[in-house]
């Protein structure tokens, strides 16, 4: 990817993105389908759910449908025939900076979404929560200020200025940290639900590749993958970055929403194990607590008559 030019990491990020983005809206029709299809009252946690998911999907069409445009003036729109690049150097265009701006919503919403299941697995806890929301918080402020550099840079100034470049290794770094805080904690906290399970009973679990897709898939772990991924970019001065980066809304919603709907459907691994958890303990503390019946004295006669003839 070093060979790019920010024109071609710009169309290729556009075409991954574009194949995201169909994954995505197949991801939110179903999850829509899930929370409205069936005339059940929503509980007041489930709208909230809902409203944000909506409104991350909305977000996520905004950035790809300004992305278009971008590549539309770029290549076909700008009044410098033959160098797209020029035009995609041009950092503090309105519209760039309106998909940089999208761009840094969508990641706090999707880490607020995945704060929201880490408070519900751990009961409410904000001790476990506070090192995770800080971080979030701490990356609403740099995104903040990166979008604000981004609108100080001269036309031929690229995304490797300095200004730039003291603020994007703690806009890469922040999401990271707490995504990994996340993802950690949720599969921690998986495999020890699981874990407790056996200790009661026999769990029959899924094969080995369902059970690697469930908890990549309940701990989000593909996010901060992607993170990851364009920050190396980033950091080797590569225009390959585009490819990523222009696609982190879409990868956030689908995450965020293939969460939700394992959630729902109430195929959520740790989930399971609680409910199988609570259903065994239930059954042991009943059999602790039955009664022998008392035998009938004609049975019990019946069988003495029975032995001494023997």
């Amino acid at each position: 990817m070093n060979g790019f030019t920010i024109a071609e990491g710009r169309l290729w990020g556009a075409l991954f993105g574009g194949i995201l983005y169909g994954l995505y809206v197949a991801c939110f029709v179903t999850c829509i389908h899930l929370f409205c299809g069936h005339r059940i009252r929503q509980s007041p946690q489930n709208k909230v759910i809902l409203g944000i998911i909506i409104l991350l999907f909305g977000l996520t069409t905004a950035h790809f449908a300004c992305t278009l445009q971008q590549l539309r003036l770029g290549f076909f729109g700008s009044s410098l025939p033959n160098n797209p690049n020029i035009y995609f150097n041009n950092r503090n265009t309105p519209l760039n900076l309106v998909i940089k701006s999208i761009n840094g919503v969508t990641m706090l919403l999707g880490d607020c979404l995945m704060l929201f299941r880490l408070w519900i697995i751990y009961d409410g806890s904000l001790l476990v929560t506070a090192i995770p929301a800080l971080s979030t918080a701490a990356t609403g402020g740099v995104v903040f200020a990166l979008t604000w550099e981004f609108s100080q840079l001269s036309p031929t100034q690229t995304s490797f200025a300095a200004s730039i470049k003291k603020l994007v290794p703690a806009a890469f770094v922040l999401p990271v940290v707490t995504n990994a805080v996340i993802t950690s904690l949720i599969l921690y906290r998986i495999i020890a639900a699981r874990a407790a399970v056996r200790r009661l009973t026999v769990l029959q679990d899924d094969n080995f590749y369902r059970i690697v897709i469930a908890n990549i898939v309940e701990s989000c772990l593909i996010y901060p993958i992607m993170l990851i991924i364009a920050m190396v970019l980033y950091l080797c001065k590569s225009n390959g970055q585009d490819v990523i980066s222009g696609s982190l809304p879409q990868v956030v919603g689908i995450v965020s929403t293939l969460l939700w709907i394992l959630v729902h459907r109430g195929s959520s691994r740790y989930d399971m194990a609680n409910e199988h958890r609570a259903t065994s303990s239930s059954h042991t503390a009943r059999m602790m607590f039955v009664v022998p019946k008392k035998r009938n004295s004609s049975v019990l006669r019946d069988e003495f008559t029975h032995q001494s003839d023997v």
